[in-house]
């Protein structure tokens, strides 16, 4: 019994700290989106476009003060309207998978190979695509799990696992009850 409500506790403790993370990462990957298409929409309300390949170049030499990040975003938004990917736009896709140094390289790069994708994306592809995106990593979700171990090194993946958060501290029993409650109503 002991063991049932250890599980239960740790079980809770990942709901909040997931639900914490989320909601840290949510603002900015907000702001930085809508910055990003009031940009695009900026620019494309100053200029006549013709063609649409020799538009997207002209577009992609304004992305100049993006960093990386920005760019694969603004790739992403393009790709999930339905717009091809041509020109600049796959050349920086290209150069984004094969960059590879750090954790934050390897999610990016598989994050820009999944724009690659002709045949479109399911579920899954599309929920790593987006926390890939974002530079989230989730270690609760086992199919998330297993993507990482895909795309990052072992010693990559050992130091994610051994980071450690911290602890669940004010939250009293009531409130994990509660917590628990409003979760499992859902």
């Amino acid at each position: 019994m002991e063991e049932l409500e250890q599980l239960r506790t740790t079980l809770q403790s990942t709901r909040v700290e997931g639900l914490k993370t989320l909601k840290k990462v949510t603002k900015s990957a907000g702001k930085r989106v809508r910055n990003i298409v009031q940009d695009e929409s900026e620019s494309d309300s100053s200029q006549e476009k013709d063609d649409v390949e020799g538009d997207k170049e002209d577009e992609w030499s304004t992305y100049s003060e993006l960093d990386d990040v920005d760019k694969l975003i603004k790739v992403f938004l393009h790709y999930t309207n339905g717009e091809s990917i041509v020109g600049e736009e796959k050349s920086f896709v290209k150069q984004m998978i094969d960059k590879k140094e750090s954790i934050r390289d390897r999610l990016l790069g598989a994050a820009a190979s999944n724009l690659l994708l002709e045949n479109g994306w399911n579920y899954q592809i599309d929920i790593n695509t987006k926390l890939c995106l974002s530079s989230i990593v989730n270690l609760i979700s086992p199919e998330s799990v297993n993507f990482l171990k895909t795309i990052l090194t072992p010693l990559q993946f050992d130091s994610l696992q051994t980071t450690s958060s911290v602890p669940l501290q004010g939250l009293s029993e009531q409130c994990l009850k509660t917590f628990d409650e409003l979760i499992n109503d859902r």
